[in-house]
C-alpha cells in the first residue's frame, strides 16, 4: 500500500509553532570549526537575546553534520537547546552535510542510509525530552537536479521510520531538488521558511 505524506496548511504550522514564525539560521556545528560562527567574539545568548530583542526572533534552524554527532560530543548542541528553551525559541535541527569539509549531493554520501536514520534515530531519541525542538530538517539541499523519484523515495523510506519510532512528535522539513519542487507521489504545502524552502509534513496513513 503507497504510503500518503500529507502536509500542512502554513497557518497550521505556524499555530504549532510561536506564531507567527520568525527564523534564523545559527550555523556552524555542522563545518569544520565545529562552533557557531559567532562565537569568536560574543556568545550564543548575546546574539540569541540581542535577536529575540531587536528582531522578534522566535525559531531557529541549527544545522550540524554527520562527523559532528557521530563524536559522540553533543553537549555544546545541547547546551544551546536549554538557552533557546529557556529564551522561549523553538528548533529546526537540520543536517546539511554528512562530512564537515564537504557538501555532500546526497545523505548516504560516504555512510549508509541505515546509518542516516539511525544517526537522527539517535539524535531525536536524546532531544524529544526538549519541547522547543519542534522540527527535523530531515536533509538540506540534496543536489541531483530533477531528480524527484531518487528524493521521493527518500523521503518516504526515512519519514515513516521516524514518525514511527516519535510519533506526532515532530515535524519534518523535506529538501526538495530545485529548491522546494515537487517530490514525486507527494502532496505538500511549499513555503519559502527563511532562507530555506521546504515542505512540511504532518501525518502519515
Amino acid at each position: 500500500m503507497n504510503i500518503l505524506v500529507l502536509l500542512l496548511l502554513v497557518l497550521d504550522v505556524c499555530a504549532q509553532f510561536t506564531s507567527p514564525i520568525k527564523c534564523i539560521n545559527f550555523y556552524g556545528l555542522e563545518t569544520p570549526y565545529k562552533n557557531f560562527v559567532c562565537s569568536w567574539k560574543n556568545s550564543p545568548e548575546y546574539y540569541l537575546r540581542r535577536l529575540k530583542q531587536d528582531m522578534e526572533i522566535n525559531t531557529v534552524r541549527l544545522p550540524f553534520s554527520y562527523e559532528y554527532i557521530a563524536s559522540g560530543d553533543v553537549v555544546m548542541l545541547e547546551s544551546f537547546i536549554q538557552l533557546c528553551q529557556r529564551l522561549n525559541i523553538d528548533l529546526i535541527l537540520d543536517w546539511p552535510r554528512t562530512w564537515s569539509s564537504l557538501q555532500g549531493s546526497i545523505p548516504e554520501e560516504g555512510i549508509t542510509l541505515d546509518i542516516f536514520v539511525s544517526a537522527w534515530m539517535n539524535l531525536l531519541e536524546r532531544f524529544k525530552v526538549y519541547p522547543n525542538v519542534k522540527g527535523v530538517g530531515i536533509f538540506n539541499e540534496i543536489q541531483l537536479q530533477d531528480d524527484f523519484v531518487y528524493t521521493s523515495k527518500v523521503h518516504r523510506y526515512i519519514v515513516p521510520m521516524l514518525e514511527l519510532k516519535f510519533p506526532n512528535r515532530f515535524y519534518y522539513f523535506l529538501g526538495c531538488p530545485s529548491w522546494g519542487g515537487n517530490c514525486s507521489d507527494m502532496m505538500y504545502e511549499a513555503i519559502y521558511y527563511l532562507p530555506l524552502p521546504i515542505t512540511i509534513r504532518t501525518m502519515i496513513h
